[in-house]
């Protein structure tokens, strides 16, 4: 049996919740998330190894929420200040972001402490000119330990993970109505 896990609002109220994808019956895993007001679709990560799922909060104050599964209990929710593109590397237990300046509109790769939300750049490498800063446009490639994301105009970047260089920047050939979201990684076959 398949379980997914997910973050449900309801009624004002966020919960971790378990959803059987056979009968569509879900039921919650804990309490109510304190603190969590909003929350943005799609942009989150899931540590396998210790049953922990990320997500940022953007109201009352744009945090990391680090989420334990198995009871829906909140670990930790530091200040997120301007992360986004959460990915989790379950291979070396590394938690990833795109951290953005406003002042320069640079952004850069960066390791995140869960914990405290403190950040480290990856490397020099100042990614210019992205705008979309938002969920579903990122994922991770945990056998090459390589972060994903679309950046526009239909740039699709591939950073090392490990000093933030980027690998690849091509231009997706998308036709005029076309556009490209909602990424995965499938490790085991190496492909995107």
């Amino acid at each position: 049996l398949f379980i997914a896990f997910a973050v449900c609002g309801q009624a004002q109220g966020e919960f971790v919740v378990q959803i059987n994808p056979v009968t569509g019956e879900i039921t919650k895993t804990g309490p109510p998330i304190n603190g969590v007001e909003y929350i943005y679709a799609d942009d989150r990560a899931l540590d396998e190894n210790s049953g922990t799922f990320f997500f940022p909060s953007a109201l009352p104050t744009k945090s990391i929420f680090q989420i334990k599964l198995a009871d829906g209990n909140t670990v930790s929710s530091p200040p997120s200040n301007n992360l986004s593109f959460y990915q989790f590397d379950n291979s070396t237990g590394k938690f990833y972001g795109i951290d953005r300046d406003f002042v320069t509109d640079t952004k850069f790769l960066v390791e995140i402490n869960p914990g405290t939300g403190a950040t480290t750049v990856l490397g020099p490498t100042q990614l210019q000119s992205i705008a979309t800063f938002s969920g579903g446009f990122s994922t991770f490639d945990e056998t090459n330990h390589r972060f994903i994301f679309l950046g526009p105009p239909d740039i699709l970047f591939t950073l090392n993970a490990t000093d933030g260089s980027i690998i690849f920047s091509p231009n997706l050939t998308l036709g005029a109505d076309e556009s490209m979201v909602n990424f995965a990684y499938a490790n085991t076959s190496n492909t995107l």
